[in-house]
Parts: C-alpha cells; structure tokens; sequence
C-alpha cells in the first residue's frame, strides 16, 4: 500500500484568483452591459463619420504637432483645419487646447494601426481622401483657408482622418463607460 502523509505542494496550493480586466471590473452585471451597449450604440451614431468635419481637424492638428513636433503651434498642419489663428508668424488652434492634449494618445495608437497598412493601399487611401475633401471643401479651398494638393499639404490625409474616427470612437466609448458608472451609483 502506498499512501501519502502529506499532500503535494500543487496540491493544496489555490490557484491564484482570475485577474478582471477594467472593463470587466465596471460592468459587473448583465444589465450593465446592456446599458454598455445602448450607449456606445447611440454614441457611436450621433458621430460625424467622414472627412471634413472642423473640430475634429482641429483637434487632430494641434495632437500631431504635440506628438511629433513638440510644441503647440500648428504650422505643418495648419492647411487640414480652418479653426487657427496666425499670430506672430506661427498658426494656433483657435481653441482651447486641451482636447489636443486627451488627442496625443489615440493619435499613437492609430498611427501604429496605420502604419500596418501596406504603403501602395495606403496612397491609395489618402488620394482618395483628398479627392473627397477637395469636392466638399471647395469654397475654403477659394478662399485660402485649406489645401489638399499633396505639394502644399504633406500630411497623409487618410491617417489624419483615421485618427479624428479613432479619437471619436475612443470618446464615445468613455462616455459609455460614464454613463454605466452613473447608472449604477444612481440605482
């Protein structure tokens, strides 16, 4: 007979407890996913999808020239945006900044998702973009406000605009996390 006295190590050692993401540890019931749900869903909605949209460009101009320029002024991407203001030879967002700021982040992310797109697909892309923004945008084209012509505005436009999209998204999934956290201190 071969009997053990005293068990294993493994044996008696509990298992360490499953870590819960973030978003696991807010929405905790089946009836705050729901809500989750909803909101994200009409959020997502009410987003303005599509070049063109000024705040957005705005945002997104000052956020890249945080990220790769370090500074506030917007003078390499001043031609995406008429929400600028030049002012002793540099051009500004015409905005309180910090939306540019809460911007950088999502900024890096997209610009990582984006860079995994093949660079043939990704001209394409912003040739595209430009052909959009020229047909909708032409009055301010006239009168000097924008520019789309790849020798006046180096900014790959599709990346750009991928960024207002992901940033917007981004926004409406924190408002829907607000609004699941609201609801719940309220019932």
């Amino acid at each position: 007979m071969n009997h053990k006295s005293e068990p294993e190590p493994w044996e008696t050692t509990p298992a360490p407890p499953a870590r819960r993401t973030a978003l696991a540890r807010v929405l905790r019931s089946r009836q705050e996913v729901r809500v989750f749900s909803l909101l994200l869903l009409l959020f997502v909605f009410f987003l303005s999808f599509g070049p063109g949209r000024t705040q957005g460009a705005r945002v997104m101009a000052h956020a890249r020239a945080l990220l790769y320029e370090r500074r506030n002024t917007i003078d390499t991407c001043h031609w995406t945006t008429i929400d600028k203001v030049l002012y002793h030879g540099h051009y500004y967002t015409c905005a309180a900044p910090g939306m540019g700021y809460l911007a950088v982040v999502p900024l890096a992310v997209s610009e990582g998702i984006c860079s995994l797109i093949p660079q043939r697909i990704g001209q394409s892309l912003d040739q595209r973009t430009r052909l959009q923004l020229q047909h909708q945008c032409q009055p301010l084209i006239d009168a000097g406000y924008l520019a789309f012509d790849p020798a006046v505005n180096k900014v790959d436009m599709f990346r750009f605009h991928a960024a207002i999209w992901f940033f917007e998204l981004w926004i409406a999934f924190l408002m829907a996390i607000g609004g699941v956290v609201v609801t719940a201190q309220v019932v």
